[in-house]
């Protein structure tokens, strides 16, 4: 699946400095590989990690890539409701619930259109 969000933030760190971009997903490919947990798990995760952080791109690119492994809207919601009150207030978790949203729309009209 082509993203519907670009540019990446690691494209742009590529076009600004190819090793660190290297280094940088190096790193992600260790920490990923380093453990049992599956990949749509490992999104959901991450998701709920972006939404904590604020970072929209990071939710909106993950949300596509979820879904493309067969994780429902509702799962993706629910990881970001789960922080709610533990890590998260509340205007952090409205807006990852949106961003989901909006990329799930998204890309449902890729997949319609």
């Amino acid at each position: 699946m082509t993203t519907l969000v670009t540019p990446l933030p690691s494209d742009i760190l590529r076009s600004i400095d190819a090793n660190a971009a290297d280094g940088f997903q190096a790193l992600r490919v260790a920490v990923r590989d380093a453990g049992p947990i599956d990949e749509a798990t490992r999104e959901l995760v991450l998701i709920a990690a972006f939404a904590t952080a604020g970072n929209e791109i990071a939710v909106r690119a993950h949300t596509e890539r979820a879904l493309g492994l067969g994780v429902t809207e509702d799962a993706l919601r629910h990881a970001v409701l789960l922080t709610l009150g533990a890590t998260t207030t509340l205007i952090q978790t409205v807006n990852g619930l949106k961003w989901i949203q909006e990329a799930a729309r998204a890309v449902q009209g890729q997949q319609h259109g």
